[in-house]
């Protein structure tokens, strides 16, 4: 999915996320956990350091879909396949955001 690509590709770059439907955000300080929103919804918490999702949510088909490209995304970059850049040491445009929305279909991590 181009728009998960993008969304990430600009992550890693260490650029600021442009608004769009997916951002991802990475905390100051250690950035080693990955946050996935789609429009304000969390959709995926991913750590970095041992390339494993530690909370992934979805409802609608296209929650999914992205979730689902993001991974893929995670998973090959994990392996050292050339997507993105390094990690930045800190990311200043980095925050969380809370939803109020009930979680469904979410899944226990792996």
């Amino acid at each position: 999915m181009k728009q998960i690509q993008e969304c990430l590709d600009r992550l890693f770059a260490g650029q600021a996320p442009i608004k769009q439907k997916w951002q991802a955000r990475l905390p100051a300080d250690p950035p080693q956990t990955l946050f996935l929103f789609h429009y304000h919804h969390l959709v995926l918490v991913y750590d970095l350091s041992v390339n494993r999702p530690i909370y992934r949510w979805w409802e609608k088909q296209a929650d999914k879909r992205g979730l689902d490209s993001a991974l893929i995304y995670l998973e090959q970059r994990g392996q050292g396949k050339t997507i993105g850049g390094e990690i930045p040491h800190m990311n200043k445009q980095a925050s969380l955001f809370h939803s109020t929305n009930k979680p469904r279909g979410v899944t226990p991590p792996a």
